[in-house]
């Protein structure tokens, strides 16, 4: 990352600093031009994207597995096990995650002052890019331990546990990544590049996410967690077992 006059790190771009140079009109083309030729902005939007892609998808399939793999035996039961736990995650996780970016910002300050607002701004964004890798390795850690225990129904607890910490931590980089996607550009494009960091998210996260998994699970697995009746679930893989039909029932004597 370079500094820049502006206090931003990344690409160089305009000055909007009090007292400095700039420019009369800025254009939505010049905006969407300037941000989309910064790899910093670019590759912090995608990597944002895939985050929510890989929550919402978890969050979108992930009763249908447990229903499949016999955690569950009822649709509405493993549902709301299910979004309890992301849930809890999610809500803990995104204002602890900026409580811990604030922290580590302060004890920083107190550290020691910059020899200029450039330094500033390159070292708080070093420190928060760092603070985000290290929430989303134990966010990683938790999911891949989540996954190894999912297949497993007697554990059922216990991967709701592990996949609610993996939320947890996966929604506490959320203030993290705003604040460095403001740090890597000019101060005159920061609202704009909070709304196409939306359309991103959207755009390739969780819009897509889905039916991308959903594709695969139907390709791979496409009676995994079909729903008959009496609110029972059927396995994952092989073919779809029978239905009880009335017809074929033995009658009692």
């Amino acid at each position: 990352l370079s500094a820049r006059p502006d206090g931003a790190v990344g690409a160089p771009g305009g000055s909007c600093a009090p007292g400095g140079p700039r420019e009369a009109a800025v254009t939505l083309w010049a905006q969407l031009s300037l941000l989309l030729s910064s790899p910093s902005y670019v590759c912090l939007v995608l990597g944002y994207a895939a985050e929510t892609a890989t929550v919402i998808g978890i969050s979108t399939y992930g009763p249908v597995f447990l229903l499949g793999f016999g955690s569950f035996h009822s649709q509405a039961a493993c549902s709301l096990a299910f979004a309890g736990a992301v849930s809890v995650g999610g809500v803990l996780g995104t204002p602890l995650g900026g409580v811990l970016t604030d922290t580590v910002l302060s004890r920083a300050k107190r550290a020691g002052t910059p020899h200029s607002a450039q330094h500033a701004a390159a070292r708080e964004a070093a420190l928060v890019s760092g603070v985000i890798c290290l929430l989303m390795l134990c966010g990683l850690l938790c999911m891949a331990a989540a996954a190894a225990v999912a297949a497993t129904p007697e554990l059922v607890t216990l991967f709701l546990v592990l996949m609610s910490l993996a939320v947890f931590f996966i929604y506490g980089t959320s203030a993290g990544l705003s604040r460095v996607i403001m740090l890597t550009v000019p101060m005159q494009t920061r609202p704009f590049a909070l709304a196409l960091q939306t359309l991103g998210l959207h755009l390739f996260g969780d819009v897509p996410s889905p039916v991308i998994i959903g594709a695969v699970k139907d390709s791979l697995a496409p009676h995994c967690g079909i729903v008959f009746g009496n609110d029972t679930a059927s396995g994952c893989g092989g073919e779809r077992p029978p239905r009880d039909r009335p017809e074929t029932a033995q009658r009692p004597p």
